[in-house]
């Protein structure tokens, strides 16, 4: 089962921190808030860590995406199939 609240985060090269929290996450809304959180930066190229935090089975779980350079359509997929997982 995929987790049903999760907290994206979008880090900056200058060490800043954008986040926002989502209830029940589809493809849909995770590709929109990032979009969201990637225009609220200073530039696309500055940012360097995205992540999505959740309650996993064991605790507090958190996926990062390789490659923070790419578009925001490309990370929420990445993001989306590593969360998929959760459903087995």
């Amino acid at each position: 089962m995929r987790p049903t609240n999760v907290r994206l985060i979008v880090r900056t090269a200058a060490g800043d921190a954008l986040t926002v929290n989502l209830m029940r996450p589809e493809l849909d809304s995770l590709t929109d808030a990032l979009g969201d959180l990637f225009s609220r930066t200073d530039c696309d190229s500055c940012v360097a860590d995205v992540r999505v935090e959740f309650n996993g089975p064991g605790g507090q779980a958190s996926i990062a995406c390789p490659d923070p350079t790419q578009p925001p359509e490309s990370i929420a997929a990445y993001l989306w199939e590593e969360l998929a997982p959760a459903d087995s």
